[in-house]
């Protein structure tokens, strides 16, 4: 299969000088990402890995999700500085636009700030250029709905960053880095305990794991690359965030 490098999310509207205005809906889809084989993904705007949103220092980012999934979802921009009303708490849950009973763990009912159908998160963009990307975030559900697809790249771009001669254009690449299992019949086999995402947990067996790295190389005809790698949940930006620190 080629490489797909995800599309550029256009803004649905700009004000001059200060904010650039986005609409996502998280939604289910197929896609083939097995040679012949149809695999249903949750996907913003319905694909996997996401649109990739581009914003400049300084000028605001608003994004407007809308949930069309059959489960709450929440959206966190990590690597991002932001407000906390906007940094995707993992209860502050967006129901599904047609309505959900709402999250239930343990015995437990999760509050938080919730919303039903849309919601939108601000982020000011106050910080250096570099590689983020937004994801699920629900609380118990994080790994499951990332692994069915809830993942896409946000990059920040600055003045700095215009002048060290990076590649650029098509070839400043975004490459998402996930492992993924799949059954015979190219659906995702993802091992929960419970798979409408009611029941928190995986079988024993399974542990998690990340890393992040961004770099450049040398393709063909002499021509540099710039690749932006991100493997779930430790985040893409860079520098790499040293040893030892969360």
């Amino acid at each position: 299969m080629p490489l797909r490098v995800p599309g550029i999310l256009a803004p649905v509207r700009r004000r001059t000088g200060t904010t650039d205005y986005y609409e996502v809906v998280q939604r289910a889809a197929e896609t083939e990402i097995l040679p012949g084989l149809r695999t249903t993904v949750w996907g913003y705007n319905g694909t996997f890995p996401g649109p990739t949103i581009v914003s400049q220092r300084g000028r605001n980012t608003i994004v407007s999700h809308t949930n069309s999934l059959e489960v709450p979802v929440v959206v966190h921009l990590h690597g991002g500085r932001v407000p906390p009303e906007h940094d995707g708490f993992p209860t502050d849950f967006l129901l599904p636009i047609h309505g959900h009973a709402g999250h239930r763990s343990g015995g437990m009912t999760h509050t938080g700030s919730t919303t039903v159908g849309t919601r939108t998160y601000e982020y000011p963009m106050d910080q250096p250029a570099g590689t983020l990307w937004y994801h699920d975030h629900r609380t118990d559900f994080t790994g499951p709905q990332v692994y069915r697809g809830l993942a896409g790249f946000h990059l920040v771009a600055d003045d700095h960053e215009a002048t060290l001669g990076l590649p650029s254009g098509a070839r400043d690449v975004p490459l998402m880095i996930v492992d993924r299992s799949f059954r015979a019949d190219g659906q995702l086999d993802y091992p929960s305990l419970g798979p409408t995402l009611q029941t928190p947990g995986v079988t024993s067996e399974y542990a998690s794991g990340s890393s992040a790295t961004s770099s450049s190389s040398t393709g063909c005809h002499g021509r540099s690359s710039r690749w932006r790698r991100c493997a779930t949940d430790r985040g893409c930006s860079t520098p790499r965030t040293p040893a030892g620190m969360p």
